[in-house]
């Protein structure tokens, strides 16, 4: 598929794919709750998202394997998948919620510029106002608490931003030039050995102690799985810039999910930065129209 054949196409599957993200990491909050812990999430998320998308595969008789000459892209998205997952749940051990996330969404302008260096082209002004557009309001709709600033956790908000580099950079080129379920496969299989080595060699495994924990861990899995490959195919239709400013909507979803449902209130500042983020949004739909 020539890439940047449908801008349109591929910014919807990443919307798609941050609110299943944002209903993943809620899910996940709520069953730390239940008895499980960070590394049990993050090898879960990896296992279900192996399993659904191997079965695909084998039921669509697709190649299993990738050439030998992908094996750099593999190693840089799955460098990327791991050091996202691992680098945003510790943050949170250590800074608050809100500014874990803030540092974290630094990549979509991270991932923006990276491109534009790598092709050689500027980014246009439309462009970066709308990137810079989105970060200022998701400042204001997230609140962030700076009253605890520990190093650990910012280093790993960071690395959490930084690893999202190879992530949606290399999965583009490789959704690009092979099957996106085969890679899918590839990278989730190859992530989960290595999120089970460091779960056991680290925190260690924690089961849910209850029904409604295993039902939340459960649907966390589920709705990773289906965000891993969707935003498989945004990167594939769109741009990487364009598909990583799109998830600036997935802690929007996750603070709307939180007013709507668990009944959080929102206060003036939040429902300003909330209304910027989707003008950002709206305004990177007009430039790729």
């Amino acid at each position: 598929m020539t890439a940047g054949r449908n801008e349109g196409l591929g910014m919807v599957f990443a919307g798609l794919a941050a609110s299943s993200y944002a209903i993943s990491s809620v899910m996940a909050g709520v069953a730390y709750g239940e008895g499980t812990n960070p590394a049990t999430v993050v090898t879960g998320r990896f296992t279900f998202a192996a399993i659904i998308v191997l079965t695909f595969l084998l039921l669509s008789r697709r190649a299993l394997t990738l050439p030998p000459q992908s094996f750099l892209l593999m190693a840089g998205m799955i460098v990327g998948s791991l050091g996202t997952a691992t680098g945003y749940m510790s943050a949170i051990d250590y800074i608050p919620v809100s500014l874990a996330v803030l540092l974290f969404y630094t990549f979509p302008l991270l991932v923006a510029v990276a491109e534009s260096l790598i092709e050689r082209r500027p980014l246009s002004p439309a462009l970066l106002i709308a990137l810079l557009l989105g970060f200022v309001g998701l400042a204001l709709a997230l609140g962030p608490d700076f009253s605890s600033l520990d190093w650990r956790g910012i280093a790993f908000g960071l690395l959490a931003a930084f690893s999202s580099l190879p992530l949606f950079l290399c999965g583009r080129q490789l959704v690009l030039r092979y099957d996106a379920i085969t890679v899918a496969v590839q990278v989730n299989l190859l992530s989960l050995v290595l999120a089970f080595l460091f779960a056991v060699l680290g925190e260690g495994l924690a089961l849910p102690t209850s029904d409604s924990g295993w039902l939340l861990l459960l649907g966390c899995c589920g709705f990773f799985a289906s965000a891993f490959l969707l935003q498989l195919y945004a990167v594939r239709n769109a741009s990487a810039g364009s598909a990583a400013m799109v998830f600036n909507a997935e802690p929007l979803v996750t603070i709307l999910i939180a007013w709507f449902l668990l009944g959080q209130a929102l206060d003036g500042l939040q429902w300003v930065g909330v209304i910027l983020v989707f003008a950002a949004l709206s305004l990177l739909v007009k430039v790729k129209g």
